[in-house]
């Protein structure tokens, strides 16, 4: 990628730009700088301090030794729940008139095209949105660096880098100051925190597999779930990422992503481990007191309404594959009620609290449809049925984390982004162009299409090709 005009320091040619992260001020963009190579390169390279005859010889064997496939095609379905999701995304920032500012000729670096669920793809739904069976995973050199551009296009400084492992998910501090690194080196996640302003200021909060997390509203304190891969053992643990109170363990976490603090930061809901159910429970934040709000089979998701008076509960009963239900916890006085039933992907709550925004799954034509879900249980759709691009469908998939970092709801509320491709009508819009023109499809391929839907029922805007999409989270 050649040198962006007036940038501070160079950034160097061939880099990726990866998993686009908008900052809470909406001033500045962090993301990684991944170094492509090609099948012939990984076979040519050795092991370091490796022997002779202990030379990569086999491109699976090389990528599995550094990202890690998405899913491991042999193990079953039912324990695939903690797969982690790596790199892949390719960065490209437009301004709202269209101009392009990150640009790059990405033909002889990196070829997306096989990795892309095309319209005419045969794969069941699961296989679609939760874990493809074959899939080609661009293949990167070991390490990354961190890089933070402004808005303008023009300033732009390294805060991180590393030259093991691969960087696969990133994440602002509610305050902006700092930045979380999820990294995979060898048989481990490690969460790096790093420091937005200053130069290769970091330090390693936790390792293990798989790894997620939610900030506590006041931006120093971390609820972290952290598996053990040898044990199996998930534990919940709250980390003072000022480094001035010891890690603290709340317990043994059960079938969820990712725990949720109530909006104040007043108590946090995870779910313990049960022996036939998990337990939902909410844990005041110094730990004084704990809260059973329910038990549920399978795997749970939880999200926080604005003023922390509703939990939304999805619930997959099977622990694995699109979610079922939705239970709605008012923890003012009306108990618990159930307020959707249908499959679904994905949620996320309106900020104004009438209601959430679920990515519904339609098992006639395998395809995806977003609907407004009432807090009264009605439901309306909103935009065009769409089948995902494959970068979406891990969004989907890991909105928990995702979600928070890389929104699909706009900062107002009232539109959402998507990207795949169209089953129903739509109107050509926005920048109207292709970031990356034909580079990362197939001749034959339609290119996935980035889309934005009004709340509202008005027409879904094609603005561009791409294959992925997120707002930035400033007004």
């Amino acid at each position: 990628m050649p040198s962006l005009p007036g940038t501070l320091g160079d950034l160097e040619d061939s880099y990726v730009f990866a998993h686009p992260t908008p900052s809470p001020d909406g001033e500045r963009v962090a993301v990684f700088g991944l170094l492509p190579t090609t099948d012939e390169d990984f076979l040519l390279e050795e092991r370091p301090e490796a022997d002779d005859d202990e030379s990569w010889t086999d491109v699976d064997e090389a990528l599995e030794e550094l990202t890690d496939s998405l899913w491991d095609e042999d193990e079953p379905p039912e324990d695939r729940e903690d797969d982690v999701a790596g790199p892949g995304v390719v960065f490209a920032l437009v301004t709202d008139d269209g101009e392009q500012i990150v640009d790059g000729d990405l033909e002889s670096m990196v070829d997306l095209g096989t990795a892309e669920m095309s319209a005419d793809h045969d794969h069941d739904l699961e296989e679609a949105v939760e874990a493809p069976e074959e899939v080609d995973v661009p293949l990167y050199w070991p390490g990354g660096k961190l890089y933070i551009v402004h808005k303008d296009g023009v300033r732009v400084w390294e805060a991180w880098d590393t030259t093991e492992g691969s960087p696969t998910h990133l994440e602002w501090s509610p305050d902006g100051k700092s930045l979380l690194v999820l990294h995979q080196e060898a048989d481990r996640l490690h969460l790096v925190m790093v420091d937005a302003d200053a130069d290769g200021v970091s330090v390693n909060l936790c390792k293990g597999l798989p790894i997620f997390w939610d900030w506590q509203p006041d931006g120093h304190t971390l609820a972290v779930r952290v598996t053990d891969p040898e044990t199996d053992v998930s534990l919940m643990q709250l980390i003072d990422t000022h480094g001035k109170e010891p890690t603290r363990t709340l317990g043994e976490a059960g079938s969820f992503y990712a725990p949720a603090w109530r909006p104040d930061g007043s108590a946090l809901a995870w779910a313990v481990q049960g022996a036939r159910e998990d337990r939902l429970v909410l844990t005041a934040a110094d730990g004084s007191s704990e809260e059973v709000l329910l038990s549920y089979p399978g795997r749970g998701a939880f999200q926080w309404d604005a003023t922390g008076r509703y939990l939304a509960v999805a619930v997959s009963p099977e622990g694995e594959g699109p979610f079922g239900a939705i239970e709605l916890l008012d923890l003012e006085g009306s108990g618990t009620r159930t307020l959707f039933h249908g499959i679904f992907v994905a949620l996320r709550w309106l900020d104004d609290g009438s209601g959430l925004l679920v990515c519904q799954a339609d098992d006639d034509d395998e395809s995806l449809h977003w609907v407004l879900v009432g807090l009264d249980g009605s439901a309306r759709p909103v935009g065009v049925a769409f089948l995902p691009s494959r970068e979406a469908a891990v969004g989907l998939h890991f909105f928990e984390q995702l979600g928070r970092s890389h929104p699909f709801l706009s900062p107002d509320g009232r539109y959402v982004v998507f990207s795949g491709h169209s089953l129903g009508k739509i109107v050509e819009g926005g920048p109207g162009m292709d970031p990356i023109p034909g580079i990362l499809e197939q001749p034959d391929e339609q290119p996935p299409a980035i889309f934005v839907a009004p709340l509202d029922g008005g027409p879904t805007v094609m603005v561009g090709h791409g294959h992925f999409a997120c707002f930035g989270l400033g007004e």
